[in-house]
């Protein structure tokens, strides 16, 4: 099976209370779209592609803020870098759904 990717489900909670509380659900929910384009009409304007919003420079700063505890949190934690840094790989005979850590 090449190719085949595995992913393990793993249990490590960080607690990251520091980060402001504007950062939830509603942050990252897409925001609205002005007015109403059929997708016709914008597949038919004259070959421009649609014009690229830049990232707000508020969102950059509030992903500096909180990488900045995270990255304080994964240190408290003995080995947690280490770990997030390592390769996985299984041996022959080796079965995710087995694993336990």
């Amino acid at each position: 099976m090449d190719g085949v990717r595995t992913s393990l489900n793993q249990c490590q909670t960080l607690y990251i209370h520091q980060v402001d509380d504007k950062i939830n659900d509603d942050y990252f929910a897409k925001p609205a779209t002005k007015g109403s384009t059929s997708a016709e009409a914008e597949f038919f304007e004259d070959g421009k592609p649609k014009a690229k919003e830049p990232f707000p420079e508020a969102k950059s700063a509030d992903q500096k803020e909180v990488d900045k505890v995270v990255v304080a949190a994964v240190q408290k934690q003995e080995n947690l870098a280490k770990y997030l840094k390592a390769t996985f790989g299984l041996s022959k005979g080796q079965f995710p759904h087995q694993m336990v850590f």
